[in-house]
């Protein structure tokens, strides 16, 4: 008897860990079969390493691909994205990635050597081509969201002739600046509040200089008192939803949450020195596509006024710039329905006017 519980608990730990992932079929607004959709769960080949991608869509004949960028590095977003902004799907194609070492995509066999920007670069390169080809399209449309705006930003610089525009979220802009600004935003909150263990903690650390901490725990501490002070998110300071809606996703298991929390520390360190030497003001000061930059106007991780600058200063064939006055670094679920009014609006009349161009 001891035998046979000890052999369904086994059984059950692994359903638990591994179990059956799907995605849910793909219907309509009206909630009729999506007959010309998809909805697939794959993993594709990306610098000679398997990445996991979800696709879903209600018409991938009609639809443009809108490519998703999450942050971290090594924050999948995907659960959050299905659950706040599932409407993007009825108006695009939507690729969810998790990156190279991010949850799904993460395993403890991924070199080393490969966890650096110009092979994220490359690889997200190849996944544009591979979606190009394979829905027939010459361009596709991006979104980038605190880290995923770096690759972002880099793509379309590289590759104009392949998107249609770029939309960023939480812009990373000039990396030691906007460390600058988080952290002296954090201490003057900890003193506006007197807040006695945040200013031991933020006077210890000290400031960073030209973007870097002493210690990698620094950056956590510093962020940890940002939650705390509204930086990150508004109306909430802490992030058990995220880890929630992931758990409790279609898509993902309690495995799967796992290697996000593995892939996430391994990701943040082996890609912090790459993050540390960005600045778009001096590295992008012009771009080829239309741009789209959404920012919370509370948001200290990429600091809004940067955000702000960065759009001034940058040129572009069209450009637009959404505050939203009541979000942080996470508006895109903060404000979930007015960031995808304006990824649809704004791809769409990009979209319109492109195809009105002469050839």
């Amino acid at each position: 008897m001891l035998a046979l519980r000890l052999v369904l608990f086994s059984v059950l730990g692994l359903f638990f860990l591994n179990g059956c992932v799907s995605t849910a079929p793909m219907r309509t607004s009206d909630g009729k079969r999506a007959r010309q959709g998809i909805a697939e769960m794959r993993t594709v080949p990306l610098g000679n390493w398997p990445q996991w991608l979800l696709i879903r869509g209600v018409d991938t004949v009609q639809q443009p691909v809108l490519l998703f960028l999450h942050g971290g590095p090594g924050a999948s977003e995907t659960a959050m994205l299905r659950k706040y902004n599932a409407e993007l799907e009825q108006h695009f194609t939507v690729v969810y990635w998790d990156q190279r070492g991010t949850a799904k995509s993460y395993s403890k066999d991924i070199p080393e050597a490969s966890m650096n920007l110009a092979q994220f670069l490359s690889d997200a390169d190849e996944l544009t081509d591979y979606l190009r080809h394979r829905f027939k399209q010459n361009k596709i449309f991006l979104v980038g969201h605190s880290w995923g705006t770096v690759l972002g930003i880099e793509l379309v610089k590289r590759h104009p002739e392949k998107y249609h525009a770029y939309l960023g979220v939480g812009q990373v802009v000039h990396t030691a600046e906007g460390e600058r600004l988080s952290y002296d935003y954090t201490l003057q909150q900890a003193k506006t509040f007197n807040h006695a263990k945040a200013l031991q903690e933020l006077e210890t650390i000290g400031p960073p200089v030209n973007g870097k901490y002493q210690h990698l725990w620094d950056v956590v501490k510093q962020r940890k008192w940002l939650l705390k002070f509204g930086g990150e998110r508004v109306a909430k300071r802490h992030y058990r939803d995220f880890i929630f809606d992931l758990w409790f996703s279609r898509e993902y298991t309690l495995g799967d949450l796992i290697r996000y929390g593995k892939g996430s520390g391994f990701s943040a360190w082996h890609l912090a020195e790459d993050e540390k030497k960005i600045n778009f003001l001096e590295q992008a000061p012009s771009l080829q596509v239309p741009v789209v930059f959404l920012a919370g106007r509370a948001d200290f991780n990429t600091p809004f006024p940067l955000v702000q600058q960065y759009f001034q200063r940058v040129q572009t064939p069209y450009k637009k710039f959404y505050p939203f006055e009541q979000s942080a670094h996470f508006l895109i679920f903060e404000e979930p329905q007015r960031f995808n009014q304006v990824v649809i609006s704004e791809f769409k009349a990009i979209l319109e006017a492109a195809q009105q161009e002469p050839e």
